[in-house]
């Protein structure tokens, strides 16, 4: 029988454990990791630190995974509102695990800094994976799913993980760029910049746009902290915005939504020969919207939402993304069509409660939240397994009051 303090010992480890895994390709034990940390948490009576909890914070997101439940009662697919549920149950069960008196701010930081190390262990993996293959197969070009991909680039980079997305792999990038700026910077310059290249020269071969656009802003939300003069200041963003024109202009990773949205005009329509990466979009975001109008207090509910939004597709003429069940691949019209106003009023209320209440908190979860945010506005990250616990674990953790030592 273990004593306490192995338990809690144990109960740090598969934090640890929790934090490698995330942004890996092995993330699909994920939910075995988080059921034994939840375990742990019991068994070593952290539970007893709800009663000296002093915010809601801790609680914020459990009562917005409560809405899942909920919304059984007007769900008329009820397995798909249950799968829902299960999918979701790290709002639940994460920021409870992180309520306790052994978390203090050196565990909090090793925790950080595993998931950097883990970010960039499996990147490095799938560049190591893209350039043996091409030298044992001498092809550059690769057929995943239903497009055909370089292998350093976008899906052909990833495939080496199973569902391990391009977007999600950016959101984890941007993260690990901001932790090795904080935490390493200073002790390990040389170790900080090498680190740094390389996970730039990853988002932009992962060729997700919203990727880049976030890199671009948060380097100009960077820069803007940075210097002190504002001349300078001024001066910088400028030259940001200058790369960032550059980049459309000549496109040297030929993204192609870059170069099909140059030869095609903007409009809702996902016919082949005149969509782009925003007309196919304006797709699914009016569509979804048109969802939220027809249901604005409560929302279709999460379970009905893919089969609804598919229906929606269908009278409206937009053949192609019926056929492909698109989600709206926009996290704030999803929770909208979903929840309907009070769901999505709560979303946000749980994202910004800390500065709404003046509540002191750790600087990273100003970044966390402006990187999550702008991803949130062309993805739904928090409908794949990767981006809930990803979401769950680091709001909960930046957020968290460490154990005083």
């Amino acid at each position: 029988m273990l004593s306490q303090a192995n338990l809690k010992s144990l109960y740090i480890y598969v934090m640890y454990v929790l934090a490698f895994m995330i942004p890996s390709g092995i993330y699909n034990f994920e939910g075995v990791v988080i059921a034994l940390l939840f375990l742990l948490w019991l068994v070593t009576k952290q539970y007893k630190e709800i009663k000296s909890q002093t915010t809601i914070l801790p609680f914020l997101l459990p009562f917005f995974f409560l809405l899942y439940p909920l919304s059984l009662f007007y769900t008329n697919d009820l397995p798909s509102g249950f799968g829902q549920i299960t999918m979701h149950l790290s709002y639940l069960l994460i920021p409870l695990a992180f309520i306790s008196n052994v978390i203090d701010d050196r565990i909090k930081r090793n925790i950080l800094l595993v998931f950097l190390f883990s970010t960039v262990l499996f990147v490095f993996i799938a560049d190591v994976y893209a350039v043996v293959d091409i030298i044992q197969t001498e092809r550059y070009i690769v057929r995943v799913a239903k497009g055909d991909y370089y292998k350093f680039l976008s899906y052909g980079l990833t495939r080496v993980f199973s569902d391990w997305h391009p977007t999600v792999v950016s959101l984890f990038l941007m993260f690990s760029l901001v932790l090795t700026v904080k935490y390493l910077f200073k002790p390990k310059k040389f170790l900080s910049i090498f680190l740094s290249i390389f996970i730039i020269i990853n988002i932009f071969l992962l060729k997700s746009l919203i990727g880049i656009i976030c890199l671009l802003g948060v380097t100009v939300l960077f820069l803007f902290s940075l210097i002190k003069r504002k001349p300078y200041k001024f001066g910088a963003v400028f030259l940001v915005i200058i790369l960032a024109i550059a980049f459309y202009i000549f496109n040297p990773f030929r993204i192609d939504k870059i170069q099909q949205f140059k030869r095609t005009n903007v409009e809702i329509t996902d016919n082949q020969d005149t969509r782009n990466v925003l007309s196919i979009r304006l797709v699914k975001w009016s569509s979804t919207f048109n969802l939220f109008l027809e249901n604005p207090v409560l929302g279709v509910g999460p379970g009905d939402l893919k089969q609804d939004l598919v229906g929606e597709y269908i009278d409206k003429g937009y053949d192609f993304a019926a056929e492909r069940r698109f989600g709206p691949h926009n996290q704030y019209l999803q929770i909208l069509a979903a929840f309907g106003v009070f769901g999505f009023v709560l979303f946000f209320i749980i994202l910004f409660w800390p500065y709404l209440k003046g509540i002191e908190i750790n600087n990273l979860y100003f970044w966390f939240l402006i990187m999550t945010l702008t991803f949130f506005m062309t993805e739904d990250v928090l409908e794949r397994q990767q981006g809930i616990v990803f979401f769950s674990f680091f709001y909960a953790l930046l957020l968290m009051r460490p154990k005083r030592t």
